[in-house]
């Protein structure tokens, strides 16, 4: 371009913002984020009510996980472009990333409605009635969707997660199948919901196939870390279970240095009070590898002659759990459930598995049975406790399962209930890893949440559950943390996780298994 053109070029761009929209939209597709953002912050310089800079820059956000920006700059560009479908619909994602389900909600049916042909608004607005439990709803726009366009496969994988839940099991696994082969961009969650589906089949060998694959179609593409920071308490973690699993002579020589890598950023990181350290691009790569990918699996070994304590009293434990049935208080804790063999099985699994890549606050990381939780083990506890206790889990199948390991001190997660309609939790941590025996386990409220109540009420609105408890004069009961103590409780009643204080070292840490049976509340 010569002096003249790129004159002529400027002098367009001060009347036209839509060549610098154009060029902004570039940078953004081709992943050049911060020009594009630069781009977009010149032209509402210039242009203050340019639709088109605020869209961008709320996807920019959105990449970011700034999603309350997002949402705040969406909702800009709502109101210069009130017709656009596609603001809404970028509007409901960041909203149900900040989990405002109502507003969500709202957002991607105003985008159906500007355009009715919006699939993505519709499969969006069907996962977000599934992730409050209204999966009835949620079936019948997903059945919709594939009744107005066929060929819009990225809906199969939500309807037969959908069918699963409603007991559809024959057509969630045929429609699953399908979905694997048929939609490459959901093949997780494809994967995913057909092992839960099989789980719900019985069939918990071809369920361990699926969730290992979905595991690793997840977690090892070989992708590099995205991002330019990681959190603490996850380094912490990796760099204790690699100097671990080192030690005992199971990783390779290949992973030197993903271990020395970790060593570094652990030293950078210890004492400090931040949740994120920044790390540079050498960083990044040096810890890509094997920074969230599965580099170890245990084998997870099922016990010959099953998995629970045969000395257990099964007859009275099913007469305690059910005593307060009337008041659905169902409630029961059991000592040494495991047999010893089956503990150490799930132990070394839950030591020796690089699948801790879940990361949540307050510092405890999980996995759930997609994310690499699976093993025979876990199966056949939970197929165990089902079928030898038929008195409390009557004739529900396990619905999900995940595993978590925290820090050594923390506070406990906040008041909930669950939608399930058995909830077991247990323990599998040294006792003498306890630095304070009379908590570090669960406490459990004799009220059960109200059955009119929302599962945005019952699962996350604490203010109105602590309301609830207080009026109806409800009494806690506190389990402390016993190694092998499993907790048996009706999931629809309040509980949230005791405060403890464990050993700091990675054998100590405390881990906690919750399996889920049924489904008790709103769905």
């Amino acid at each position: 371009m010569n002096r003249a053109e790129r004159r002529k070029l400027e002098k367009l761009q001060k009347r036209d913002p839509s060549i610098l929209a154009k060029q902004a939209a570039k940078l953004y597709v081709d992943g050049n984020l911060e020009a594009a953002e630069e781009k977009c912050q010149e032209i509402i310089a210039k242009f203050p009510n340019n639709f088109d800079a605020f869209q961008i820059l709320g996807l920019i956000e959105s990449i970011n996980d700034n999603h309350k920006s997002a949402i705040d700059l969406f909702k800009k560009a709502s109101a210069l472009a009130p017709n656009d479908a596609s603001t809404f619909y970028n509007l409901g994602n960041a909203l149900v990333a900040e989990n405002k389900i109502d507003d969500a909600i709202a957002a991607f049916k105003k985008s159906i409605e500007i355009s009715p042909n919006n699939f993505d608004a519709y499969n969006n607005l069907g996962t977000v009635y599934m992730k409050i439990h209204e999966t009835e709803m949620a079936k019948d726009i997903f059945e919709a969707v594939l009744e107005k366009n066929p060929g819009y496969t990225k809906v199969l994988s939500n309807l037969g997660a959908a069918y699963n839940q409603l007991g559809f099991i024959d057509k969630a696994v045929e429609t699953l199948e399908k979905s694997i082969g048929a939609s490459p961009e959901n093949r997780v969650g494809a994967q995913t919901n057909l092992g839960l589906a099989l789980v719900s089949k019985g069939d918990f060998e071809g369920a361990l196939k699926y969730f290992r694959l979905a595991a690793d179609t997840k977690q090892n593409h070989g992708q590099d870390i995205a991002g330019d920071y990681v959190f603490t308490h996850q380094i912490k973690h990796d760099y204790e279970q690699v100097n671990y699993l080192y030690a005992k002579g199971i990783l390779k020589p290949e992973d030197e240095k993903y271990r020395n890598a970790l060593d570094r950023l652990y030293q950078r990181s210890k004492g400090s009070d931040k949740e994120k350290i920044e790390i540079s691009i050498d960083e990044a790569k040096n810890i890509s590898p094997s920074y969230n990918r599965i580099i170890n699996y245990n084998e997870g070994k099922a016990i010959e002659g099953g998995s629970l304590n045969p000395a257990l009293n099964v007859d009275a434990l099913q007469a305690q759990y059910n005593e307060a049935k009337n008041s659905q208080s169902e409630h029961v804790y059991i000592d040494d459930f495991l047999n010893q063999e089956a503990l150490n099985s799930l132990r070394n699994f839950c030591l020796e598995s690089t699948i801790w890549k879940s990361i949540y606050k307050r510092g405890y990381l999980g996995a759930r049975l997609g994310d690499g939780f699976s093993a025979p083990i876990i199966f056949q506890i939970s197929e165990d406790l089902r079928t030898t206790f038929p008195g409390i889990f009557k004739d529900h199948k396990l619905y999900q399962a995940w595993g978590f390991k925290y820090d050594s001190t923390m506070t406990g997660i906040d008041i909930h209930a669950d939608f399930a309609a058995v909830n077991v939790n247990f323990w599998i941590s040294p006792d003498e890893g306890n630095l304070d025996h009379n908590s570090g386990g669960l406490v459990v409220w004799d009220k059960a949440a109200p059955k009119d109540w929302s599962f945005k009420e019952y699962n996350e609105d604490e203010k109105k559950i602590q309301k609830f408890l207080q009026e109806s004069n409800a009494e806690k009961i506190v389990v402390p943390h016993r190694q092998n103590r499993a907790m048996i409780f009706n999931s629809t009643l309040f509980h949230k996780t005791d405060d403890f204080e464990f050993n700091d070292n990675f054998e100590n840490r405390r881990i906690n298994v919750t399996f889920l049976y049924g489904q008790g509340l709103k769905t």
